[in-house]
């Protein structure tokens, strides 16, 4: 599931590519990204339910539900709203929160793989939903003008034919597309 406002394909200043496959037909995914427009820039969400299935596909829900309704900007404490949701309902997510705002990347939480360009982020937070206080501290990258941010579950990156498989990929307008 990509949400993006309006259905658009970029979103303040910033273009926005998603490669996704889902194997199983007949399976429900859980992977999940939501993007919305903040002054001078954007707020990501991205993630991957554990496990696949219905239950999975609902944690996916009530991640972007609370990313959608929560008007904080600051990425810890969108995951610890987020973490507080899923304990209570034993629900578990691999999530990272980010804001890009004037050239700079603050980030926090735990997915497969984050990279800018080929600096990797770390991604060593715990997962969301496991533990009742949750506190993953805020990090910072700098975004350059030619700089493209990759964003996998871990079915793309472990090319694994079962699981779902899905990239964000965001570089700011004039950004070359890449066509790997």
């Amino acid at each position: 599931m990509l949400v993006l406002p309006d259905g658009r394909d970029s979103i303040g200043g910033f273009k926005i590519q998603k490669k996704s496959s889902y194997a199983a037909y007949d399976a429900c995914g859980a992977d999940f990204c939501s993007i919305k427009e903040i002054e001078d820039g954007v707020l990501i969400i991205f993630g991957d339910g554990a496990g696949h299935g219905v239950n999975e596909s609902m944690t996916a829900i009530l991640c972007m539900t609370v990313f959608n309704s929560t008007i904080t900007e600051d990425p810890s404490e969108m995951l610890r709203r987020i973490n507080r949701i899923l304990f209570n309902t034993k629900n578990k997510a691999y999530v990272m929160c980010i804001r890009i705002r004037n050239n700079e990347i603050f980030y926090c939480g735990r997915i497969e793989e984050a990279q800018l360009s080929n600096r990797r982020f770390d991604t060593n937070c715990a997962v969301l939903g496991v533990s009742e206080d949750y506190e993953c501290e805020a990090k910072v990258a700098k975004f350059e003008d030619n700089d493209v941010l990759i964003l996998r579950t871990d079915g793309a990156v472990f090319k694994d034919p079962t699981d779902d498989q899905t990239e964000v990929i965001i570089r700011k307008e004039g950004t070359p597309v890449l066509t790997s």
